[in-house]
């Protein structure tokens, strides 16, 4: 098996369809009527050797990207938590009340976000971070329009983008094109520069937003701030096919009262709370 890995990994072969190709099954979320389909997730079950392999080359991404992820990004991380990107919010909360300022967060819900980003962003992505090409290749090779064969059906589909979800790269691979997408909504020497977050390796990061996996919650000072940042996410949005759920997208404002009370994304108004969760 190891000089199988080793001849996919060297590029002396190509990797099976088998370990690309994959089961889907539908995972109801947990909430919301069990007859509305939104209310699943598909979650692809893969070929177990082809699992193994993938596991090798997320490892060595895994390493090349240690100091490269944003320490804003706590989910599917090791070492993170949404316990720490919650203590995250509040930090920036306090330190909002203490400078007696106010603060604005939107949480965003982004409508399936696994399944919407384009493939070859996420190559490119991956190649502009310098990644070997051992790794490029091999990551083009797990994302190769595979097909979904969903259970107790004979219908079969290509997925020509995205990453699967319930891979072993598909977290991983969302974090960093993910990551992308957030350094182009937000100018972060202009948002919070008064807040920072210190990184593991020492490297301090000025906050304009918290993410759990694709849970976003986005920051500002100010109402004029906050849609700002909303009418560059529907910009940036648009460019990698991937939308917000509008009726699920909420804001709130601590400190001082907001000289409005209506937040817009695109032509949508979004509900604004006094508590979230």
């Amino acid at each position: 098996m190891l000089d199988m890995f080793n001849s996919y990994w060297n590029g002396r072969s190509e990797i099976p369809r088998e370990w690309v190709d994959a089961e889907v099954v539908s995972i109801y979320k947990g909430k919301g009527s069990t007859g509305e389909a939104n209310n699943y997730r598909g979650t692809s079950l893969s070929d177990a050797i082809g699992k193994l392999y993938a596991g090798l080359v997320c490892g060595r991404l895994t390493a090349h990207m240690l100091n490269l992820l944003s320490p804003t990004q706590y989910g599917f991380r090791e070492g993170y938590s949404a316990e720490q990107a919650i203590l995250a919010i509040r930090h920036c909360i306090q330190i909002a009340i203490d400078k007696n300022k106010p603060i604005v967060l939107i949480f965003v819900d982004l409508k399936k976000a696994f399944d919407s980003l384009p493939t070859h962003v996420i190559i490119k992505q991956l190649s502009d971070l310098r990644c070997s090409w051992k790794i490029v290749r091999s990551t083009s090779a797990l994302l190769d329009s595979p097909v979904g064969r969903l259970r107790g059906s004979t219908e079969s589909f290509i997925m020509e983008r995205g990453v699967r979800q319930g891979s072993k790269e598909g977290p991983l691979l969302f974090n960093i094109t993910f990551q992308l997408v957030l350094e182009e909504v937000c100018n972060l020497t202009t948002q919070m520069d008064s807040i920072t977050l210190v990184a593991t390796n020492g490297d301090e990061w000025k906050l304009g937003y918290i993410e759990y996996a694709d849970d976003l919650c986005l920051i500002a000072n100010t109402i004029a701030e906050a849609e700002g940042l909303l009418q560059r996410l529907d910009t940036v949005l648009a460019k990698f096919h991937t939308e917000v759920t509008t009726d699920k997208t909420q804001w709130m404002c601590l400190g001082e009262e907001p000289e409005r009370n209506l937040l817009h994304f695109g032509s949508k108004s979004i509900e604004r709370v006094h508590s979230y969760g």
